[in-house]
């Protein structure tokens, strides 16, 4: 059974921890009008960076100091509803699990005529130089425990 089948569920169902909203640009739509699904990654992440951002932790300054890696290990998307051009879209993450070395975040993408997609990453702390296993920082820890 796959991460989403186990949480999909919950993720469906629970408030959003965090509502990123954005439109859905010309270049996003493929030739038959719709968004390409590895497009639904991309706005995964901004949704994550601006999580990230509210919380005081700029992801562009976590790569120029160094201070921590956190790359994506897993993506999944299941998807329910195709996007096009200029469709607002809420991109929300609903679920956040924090591990020692890992942790996972579920999304949900929203329109007005309902559920578009789900998906999770999940992500892995690294040391910057090595890319080996370390525990998560504790600034990054606080930002994905914070809830506001």
């Amino acid at each position: 059974m796959s991460d989403m089948s186990k949480t999909q569920g919950a993720a469906t169902a629970a408030a959003p921890i965090h509502r990123h909203r954005r439109r859905v640009a010309f270049q996003e739509a493929d030739a038959a009008g719709v968004v390409f699904f590895a497009r639904f990654l991309d706005y995964f992440h901004d949704a994550y960076v601006d999580f990230l951002r509210a919380r005081g932790l700029a992801l562009e300054a976590a790569f120029e100091d160094g201070t921590w890696m956190a790359p994506v290990r897993r993506a999944e998307a299941d998807y329910r509803r195709p996007l096009r051009f200029g469709d607002e879209i809420d991109v929300s993450i609903v679920r956040i699990e924090v591990g020692n070395t890992e942790f996972t975040l579920h999304y949900r993408v929203d329109t007005a005529a309902g559920l578009a997609c789900e998906g999770v990453t999940r992500h892995v702390s690294v040391d910057h130089r090595t890319f080996r296993r370390v525990e998560i920082p504790t600034v990054l820890r606080r930002a994905l425990e914070s809830r506001g």
